[in-house]
Formats: C-alpha cells, structure tokens, sequence
C-alpha cells in the first residue's frame, strides 16, 4: 500500500482525498451514534469501528471527540438548511413560503431523528465552543427565514432582527418537540408555530393608508 505521505496515489485516488473520504465517514458516523446514544456514551472506538476505520485514521481528522461534535453538528445542520431551501425554492407568498418551510424542517429532523437530536440535545451544554457552533447552527435557520422574507415585499421594511426572533421560535419548538420523543404530529408543531409567526408578520407588515 502506498505511504499517505508525499501525495501517492492508491487506486487512482490522492492521498488528499483519501483523508476527506475518511473525515466524512467519521463525520456521518458520529451524526449516527451521537444522535442514536449520546455524545456521553460515544466512545472513540466506536466511532472508529462504525466508520470502519482505526484510531489513526480519527487522530488524522480530529484532537478530540468535541472536535468532531462540532463537525457532525455543523454537517447536519447545513444539510439540512440546504434541503429547507430547495423545498421552498420558487414560493414567493410569504405565509406559504413559512409554512411550507417551517413543516419541511419538522418532517425532515423527525424523519431523521438522529439528526434532530444531534441538533437539539447532544449539543447543548458541552463547552463554549460546542455553544459557539450551536449558535451558528441556530443561525442558519435564522438564514432560512430571511431568504423566505426577502421573497416578498416585506423585505423592504422588516425590523432587522425579525428573522432572528422568527428563528429562535422555530429552534425553541423544536427542542421541546424532539425532547417530548416527537409526539406530536407534525402538522400539529407547524400550526402551533404559525399561531405565532402569522401575528408577527402581520405587525411587521406595512400599514395600509
């Protein structure tokens, strides 16, 4: 087998790219096993023997398994901002473009309930940089809003943190949601949501002369 130093090649594949495919095997292993067991039982044996890979392979990627947290949460929650995205690409009525989003979102962290608690529970509480990138993790949703807001005229006069404060009621629901084990049916979590969001769309909205 070909060194990994110098750059060879091993199956016509680069040394560089080789490291990426191992990181993104860890990477979809530690979303798997964090969200399954817990980030406090996860061991880095595990992660390794998921992904099929020996303890130097992790060490290559990772200082540690926080480090890792951080990533497999950063992935999780930019996947599943893109697949929002796409699913709402086109609706240009803002009270359907939110609600489309909205129940988008809950399908997609149920469906893939892994990944929901990974986003809501495992992260929480570990250190200050696991805090830091939960806050960004909140903050692509907050992305999320924004680009539905800015679909329609409310673009033009929309108090600056309006999407933040939108943002935050999602994330905030969604927690108690994936706490209560997903309960309650979807449909049911997006109207309690839009309950909220319709009042303030309508105090954000321009006044009508």
């Amino acid at each position: 087998m070909a060194s990994e130093s110098g750059g060879r090649t091993y199956a016509g594949v680069d040394a560089d790219t080789r490291r990426l495919e191992r990181r993104a095997r860890l990477v979809a292993s530690a979303i798997e096993l964090f969200g399954a067991q817990g980030f406090a039982k996860t061991t880095v044996q595990a992660l390794c023997e998921h992904a099929g890979l020996s303890k130097g392979y992790f060490y290559e990627s990772f200082p540690n398994l926080e480090a890792i947290l951080i990533a497999a949460y950063e992935d999780a929650a930019l996947t599943t901002q893109n697949y929002v995205l796409e699913q709402i690409g086109g609706i240009t009525d803002l009270r359907e473009a939110a609600r489309e989003g909205i129940t988008f979102y809950l399908q997609y962290i149920s469906d893939n309930p892994v990944v929901g608690r990974l986003l809501y529970v495992e992260v929480l509480g570990v250190s200050p940089e696991v805090d830091q990138a939960y806050r960004h993790g909140v903050g692509l949703i907050t992305e999320v809003v924004d680009a539905v807001i800015q679909l329609t005229p409310l673009a033009r006069h929309a108090p600056r943190l309006l999407p933040t404060a939108l943002a935050g009621l999602v994330a905030g629901t969604a927690l108690q949601w994936c706490i209560d084990d997903w309960a309650d049916p979807v449909c049911d979590v997006a109207d309690a949501i839009m309950m909220m969001i319709d009042p303030l769309l309508e105090l954000a909205s321009p006044a009508v002369p």
